[in-house]
Order: structure tokens, then sequence, then C-alpha cells
């Protein structure tokens, strides 16, 4: 605090320069989302273009330039808006004025946003009023401690540019370097402010769309790193395009490189069973689609979610009359092109809904001779011309679904009959027969001159046909492990039936034992052998209850961050009378706190702990030890780890490459005479499916070097929760 000039014996807050560091690093700690945020603000000031120019980024120090076409900043807004720390002004004004979007960014988060990614700022904005641009340089590091904030200033001058209006911001001697994959993830964060119809000039001429484009200069040149087009359309499986011509003749096209499919000017009758007849009341309309399945064939996982996502709420098809979108068509839930409707009457099976299409369609009717709005101007009144408008795009799309489900060798209708899909064996087998024939051709056709380049193209193909054959082999191991999986998944609904339906007796049983200890107290053997029983029921109804909890868990399919130290804990607690039974000793060693993973089912390292525990009982009986387990978790990195140890006899060393494949198994298979300690999993999946679970999040499972006192150790990591993934799942 320090004296009021204005007032005797008043004093008034000070504020610290070091508070604008300290905001900037607990405000925005991620870089990722420190651009996101500068691409929400160009966002909220109606830009429709914004380009990110990443220079000399693969260390620290680079530049990075982010320049957009929004309505920019006057002198008076520059001042009370972005110099000002904690402006109300998007609480103010929450719509933009010109395209009414809802505001994205975070309030105020914008300056500190670029305070975070370097130490340097240069800002150039201008208002479409101006005739200059205000320019003004910040260099963050004059917040420094000892300072009072007033002190600070930072000299601005007016310039000229050749743009209308917009704002340019040049962050310099950026902090961190940047790969492509963390572009690619800013971008994964802005995408439910992209609007994705197909990107062709008409379509940008027509909405006030929001495009985003990342470059890096190499040797001194932009390169695109993501864009719309590489973000979503490159994953499409197919291009559907369609048109009206003046005269109401319709045609359609598909192309799809991924399925080499190229089928140009199809025609399209107004009447399915008699050919070339035109739409009497449709001319001069033009359709255009991108087309997705979303499966791991076509988009990776990954991605498939976030293009998922962002189609659900975004996708099917627009309609634009004169160059203007009209709405409801194309919007959340809005179905006027009967595609969710035809899904549901499951006549045509490939996948066909809104959610499978990014598209637009566009009507030339300048005197509404054919389609007029509505009196309230929201939608176009349904006419016969309307009705036939979606009638044309349903017949144009369905037709191209068909088409690929006949490429893809899938059924297209429920009344498709004699339709047998090709096995992959039988694919093989083809395949490699042909090659066969093939290189018996070249060997017939081997002339005296030309022996050696022919035999060799026989030799090739005939290695190619090999390929084929061990691919074939490699198949029918695969087909193995997933009927084994089906068997194992169909035991798994079997015991989460059986452990829901035992909780039922469980009551009933620990009532009639404590009436039979209470019958029996003047007799001591029975009394003892009743206590007993009752003690395993109670170590029954805890093993029930686990795997209850845990199976319920899984059938609701919600996955959250994990605290591995509950999970230990929990597992603990459920096999205390087992290792008491098993005479094994169980030491549990918890480094950190707030131990969260990325989001997991809690099933799924139930499975994890369980596989390895029942791994261990067998190897410490077959070394007839008493028996020690012990487990560490903690964090290191950006990772949490889970060290699993035991004394039992070991893995050899030729072994130790082999334990996580299918099926290897150095148990004896488990039969009606199953001891205690042989397991269930002895078909060898065990350890597989613990490394498919982890490999799933990204993370890893080892066999390390053995910690003192035991003879086999895994180690198990997997990404670590933000604070802000697992927050919102802390009491």
């Amino acid at each position: 605090m320090s004296p009021s000039d204005n007032k005797k014996n008043t004093v008034s807050f000070s504020v610290d320069a070091a508070l604008i560091d300290r905001l900037g690093r607990e405000l925005v700690q991620k870089k990722e989302t420190a651009v996101a945020e500068l691409v929400k603000n160009a966002y909220d000031a109606d830009s429709t273009e914004i380009t990110l120019i990443f220079e000399d980024t693969d260390t620290h120090g680079g530049s990075l330039k982010i320049k957009d076409n929004g309505h920019g900043m006057d002198y008076d807004r520059f001042v009370n808006a972005f110099m000002r720390i904690s402006s109300s002004d998007k609480v103010k004004n929450p719509i933009s004025p010109k395209y009414n979007r809802q505001k994205a960014g975070r309030k105020g988060i914008g300056r500190f946003s670029a305070q975070t990614l370097g130490s340097k700022l240069t800002l150039i904005t201008k208002t479409r009023e101006q005739n200059k641009a205000l320019r003004i340089s910040i260099n963050w590091d004059d917040y420094q401690g000892e300072k009072d904030l007033n002190s600070i200033s930072h000299e601005y001058d007016f310039i000229d540019i050749s743009d209308n209006e917009g704002t340019l911001m040049i962050i310099d001697n950026l902090r961190e370097k940047w790969t492509d994959a963390q572009i690619r993830r800013v971008y994964r964060y802005i995408s439910d402010l992209i609007q994705p119809i197909p990107n062709t000039n008409e379509a940008q001429a027509i909405e006030s769309k929001f495009n985003v484009r990342f470059y890096k200069v190499l040797e001194g040149k932009p390169v695109a790193v993501i864009d719309e087009q590489s973000f979503i359309f490159d994953y499409a499986v197919a291009e559907i395009s369609a048109e009206i011509n003046e005269k109401g003749y319709a045609s359609w096209s598909i192309s799809s490189k991924r399925l080499d499919i190229k089928e140009e000017g199809i025609s399209l009758s107004a009447k399915e069973d008699v050919e070339k007849v035109s739409y009497s009341d449709l001319k001069n309309i033009t359709f255009k689609a991108y087309y997705f399945i979303y499966s791991n064939e076509f988009i990776p996982k990954r991605q498939s979610s976030t293009i998922k996502n962002l189609a659900n709420e975004k996708g099917g098809v627009r309609l634009y009359r004169n160059g203007f979108r009209v709405r409801p068509y194309g919007e959340f839930n809005d179905d006027w092109v009967k595609l969710d409707w035809s899904v549901r009457k499951r006549v045509i099976l490939p996948p066909h809904g809104n959610i499978n299409f990014f598209g637009y369609v566009q009507i030339y009717d300048p005197e509404a001779e054919v389609f007029e709005e509505t009196s309230s101007r929201e939608g176009l009144i349904e006419n016969e011309a309307f009705n036939k408008l979606a009638e044309f795009i349903y017949k144009v799309l369905s037709k191209a679904v068909l088409k690929v489900a006949e490429v893809r060798d899938k059924k297209g209708k429920t009344s498709q009959k004699n339709w047998e899909q090709k096995s992959t064996r039988d694919k093989l087998d083809k395949a490699s027969e042909s090659l066969d024939q093939l290189a018996k051709s070249i060997e017939d056709a081997t002339s005296i001159e030309a022996t050696g380049t022919s035999d060799n193209h026989a030799k090739e193909v005939r290695r190619v046909s090999s390929e084929i054959k061990q691919a074939k082999d490699d198949l029918e191991e695969e087909l193995g492990e997933k009927e084994m999986l089906r068997v194992l998944s169909s035991l798994g609904l079997i015991i989460g039936e059986f452990t829901h339906e035992i909780k039922h007796f469980l009551d009933g049983m620990k009532y009639q034992s404590s009436q039979i200890i209470e019958m029996a107290k003047n007799t001591p053997k029975l009394k003892l052998l009743t206590e007993k029983f009752l003690n395993d029921l109670k170590g029954l109804e805890s093993y029930a209850s686990y795997f209850d909890s845990n199976i319920s868990e899984q059938v609701n399919r919600e996955r959250k961050p994990i605290e591995i130290q509950e999970i230990v804990n929990e597992f603990q607690e459920n096999i205390t009378r087992d290792l008491n039974r098993s005479n094994i000793i169980l030491d549990i060693e918890r480094n950190g706190k707030a131990l969260f993973t990325r989001a997991m089912h809690g099933s799924e390292w139930a499975s994890i702990v369980y596989n390895l525990y029942s791994n261990s009982k067998k190897a410490i009986s077959r070394a007839n030890v008493n028996g020690k387990i012990k487990i560490q978790v903690g964090k290191e990195d950006s990772n949490i780890y889970l060290i699993y140890s035991d004394n039992g006899d070991g893995i050899l060393e030729e072994n130790k490459d082999k334990v996580f494949d299918a099926f290897f198994t150095t148990s004896n298979p488990v039969g009606p005479n199953a001891n205690d300690n042989e397991d269930i999993l002895g078909s060898g999946l065990g350890l597989k499916i613990i490394r498919d679970i982890i490999n799933a999040y990204n993370g890893t499972i080892d066999i390390i070097n053995p910690i003192k006192g035991y003879s086999t150790t895994f180690k198990i990591t997997v990404p670590k929760a933000t604070k802000e993934e697992y927050a919102p799942h802390v009491l």
C-alpha cells in the first residue's frame, strides 16, 4: 500500500509488476491452450481467415505470427480492452457484432497467452474506419518484481498497412519449441469453431466461415502443417458431387483415392425405372458432400473421435439459396434429407446418417419462382419442388453409399439376395493363386535371350505369393486369438451375472451362520467351524462386491481419470484374506499424491492387477517359498507408474519376449481338477490382455531387472492426467 496524494491519512493498493508474469503462468499453463485462446480471440473479432506461421521453432527462441481479418481495434478499444486487466468487455458484449457469434475466448486471457508463449509481443491492428494501423511492442521481461505496475509503459505509433482491417500479432523469442504434433493439437482444441463444409471457392463465398491455417517456415518458405482439408476431409472415404442443369437433367459423380473409385457424369433419372427423365421443377442446382465411415480402417481412432464429435453437431447437408445460407437445414438434429430416418428403417445397411456426411447444396432461384421462404423467414415452404430436392440428394447419397459398400465387399441392402461376403482367407487365396499363375506365365514366356530378367520377375512374384501365404497363416492365428477373446468375453458376461446373483444369497447365508453359531455356543468344535465358515463367507462377499462393481463400471462404459493409489488400496483390501491363506506378504510403496492417470476404465485396472496377482501366486507356488509381492506407485515426468514384483520362480530369459504373445503360457491347462494355484487364464492371454489395455492408452509394460529381494518385476507406465482433467472427478 502507498500513501494517497488526495486525502490525508488514507492509503491505496499498489500492484507489483510481477503480477503480469504470475497471471500468465497460472492462467495459461499449456502453450497449446495459449495459441488456441489467441485463435478464439480472432474468432470473437468476426474473422473469417486466420493464418499462423511458426518460424525457427524446432528449438526455443523462434517466432509466431498470427494474422486475422477481424474487425481489429482502434485506440480506445485497445486501451480499454487489451491493455486493461480484468476487462469486462466480453461480459458486456458476449455476441460478436458482425456474424452474431457466441464469443469463445476466455475473458481477458488473450494478452496472457501471448506472454506465456514468448518474451516479446508486437501487435498491429486496424479497424475499417481507421486510416492507419496502431502498432505497439511489449517486452514481457519488463514485468519483473520490485517494480510498480503503473511505472511500466510502452510506446506506440500509427503505420500504413495494405489490409482494410484486422490484427497481426508477432510473438518473438518463443519460450518453447513447437513440433508438428503440438501444432495439430492446437487445431484439435479449436475444432468446435470450425464450420466444416467442402472447401471450394463457391462454398467460401456463400458463408462467413472461419478458416484457420497453420504453417511452418522451412527453407524460407511457409509449408502447411494442418488446415481444414488435412484435418477433416483427407479422412473422407469418398467425395460425392451432383448437379441438375438448366434443363433439369441430373448427373452425379463419386471419387475415392482410398478405394480406387472414380466415376463421373453418371446420369440420374427423376423416375427410378425410366431412363433420362428430367426434374421438371428443378434446375441450376449443385451438390457436394464428403462421406465418412468411422472405423480404424479409414480414420485413426483419436482423429475419428474428433471428426465424429464435429459431425454430430455440424454434419449433414446444408442448403444455400442464391448464395445465402438457409436455416435450419443442416443444423443439429435436422433431418430434412431423411438420412437418419433411412438409417432407422435399415433398408440400406452401410452407415449413411447425417453424421456420416459434410455437404451442401446450392440452388439458384433469384426470382423465387420455385423455392419460397416461409413467412417467418426460417426455412423454405415445403412444396413439391422442395420435396423433390430432398429426394434428389437422398438418391445421390444412397447410390454413392451402395457403390462404396460394393467396392468394400459389404452387403448394401437387406433385400440383397444370394450375397455372401468373401472371407479374408478367400481373398488371400485368390491373390496368391493369381500371382502363382502370373509367375508361371512369365516362366513359360521366357526366351533364352531374356531368361535372366524374366526369371527375376518370376522370383519376385513368387516371393510376394509366399508373403501372402504367410499373411494367411498370421490371419489364422489372429482369428484364433479373436475367437478366444470372444469366448472370454462371453465367460465374463456369465461371471458378471453370477457375481450379481450370488450377492442375493450371501445375506441369508451370513444370517443363518450367525444363528448356527448361537445354537452351537455350547459345542465349541461346531462353533469354531461355523465361525471359520462365516469368515470365509465374508471373503467371498468382498470378492463378489469388488467384481460386481467393476463389471458394472465396464458396462456403463464411463471413462474417467483413475487415482492409481485407490486401485491399489481396493485391491489390497479385497485380497487380504487370500494373501493370508496363501501365506503371501504384500508390501505397497506409495510415492506422491494425486496419482491420476488419463481417463480409463477402473475395471481395466482391476483386470491388470488381478492378472499379475494370479501369475504371482502360481510362480510363488512353483518356487515353493514364503511369498512376497511388492507394488510401487508414483509419477515420473508425464507418466504414472506401477511397478509390480514377486519372488516366484521368475521368467526364463528366452521367454521374456514371448510372455506377452497370445496363447503363450507356462501353466498347465485348466481342468476340472485344477487346484487353487492353477489360473483360469492359463490360456496364455493374461499378459497379452494387460499389454493391449496399456497400449490402448499410449502406455508401456516392460519386464525390467528385478528389484532387490524379488525375482520378477513388471513396470507399467501410462500418461498422467492434468489437474484440469481430474479435478471434476475429485470430491
